[in-house]
């Protein structure tokens, strides 16, 4: 019947053929026994209905279930490349992954060895944080790619204390930058009064400066997001500062040039 896939042979083995998405797969049935075939024809048949009624449900296709968690992270690496994602943090974490895992079939992979791994590396001294960074980037590498997270059980996620320690007080700024030179001292004052991070501010440019405030593009935000900044206080004459300290040829083209 149409749908219901069909049997042909290649050599000696037999080979199934069905209909999933809209696409033909083709695979081998493993075998020279035509009724060992039709049972594997069926439950390949199950399989593509379930997905079709429940698209949540994988059906794992011949060439996904030949990809090694190596190539599944390279499809990862190559997206936030293609992006402009791709960090060096990230680079270094998913090299982490793929060096534990990368010579395992994806489909094999279980969460009770990703949850040993996470184990290994707090034993190591990873704070939790970073291991939950690579256990998400090993997640979306599989989602990328539509295959089914390990399993069966959940891969574990760990606690994580964000509570920031070792902030400076206004005194001890203050003896730091006044140690700094000229080039430096208002970049740090300024990521002290903001709580921007360093490639944040670095990024900034004289056109960013709109109603007064400073706007920070989501594209140099480690959020995404872009944010304002008032011009106000002790920042706008920084601003004032800095404008004062520019070279004379930068006056007449002000708008592509960075602040710091």
């Amino acid at each position: 019947m149409r749908g219901d896939g069909r049997l042909f042979k290649r050599g000696e083995a037999w080979w199934i053929a069905l209909y999933v998405d809209g696409k033909q797969q083709r695979e081998s049935a493993r075998t020279t026994d035509r009724s060992k075939a039709e049972k594997y024809l069926q439950r390949r048949r199950n399989e593509a209905r379930a997905h079709e009624l429940n698209p949540v449900m994988p059906f794992i296709t011949r060439k996904q279930n030949k990809r090694t968690v190596e190539q599944v992270m390279e499809a990862l690496s190559a997206h936030f490349e293609a992006e402009g994602q791709l960090r060096t943090p990230v680079k270094c974490t998913i090299d982490k992954v793929t060096a534990k895992f990368g010579a395992r079939r994806a489909t094999s992979l279980t969460a009770a060895e990703v949850n040993a791994w996470i184990a290994e590396r707090r034993e190591a001294g990873d704070k939790n944080a970073t291991i939950n960074r690579a256990t998400q980037l090993l997640k979306q590498a599989y989602k990328a790619v539509k295959l089914p997270l390990p399993g069966p059980e959940t891969i574990i996620r760990l606690e994580e204390n964000n509570a920031r320690e070792g902030f400076f007080t206004d005194p001890e700024i203050r003896r730091v930058i006044a140690r700094l030179p000229d080039y430096l001292a208002d970049f740090a004052l300024f990521g002290w009064s903001t709580g921007m991070r360093r490639g944040e501010i670095a990024s900034l440019r004289w056109s960013d400066i709109e109603d007064g405030c400073i706007e920070l593009r989501g594209k140099y935000a480690k959020t995404g997001k872009p944010r304002s900044i008032p011009l106000v206080g002790e920042i706008a004459e920084l601003i004032e500062r800095r404008k004062v300290a520019r070279p004379v040829e930068d006056i007449f083209h002000l708008d592509d040039k960075l602040i710091f």
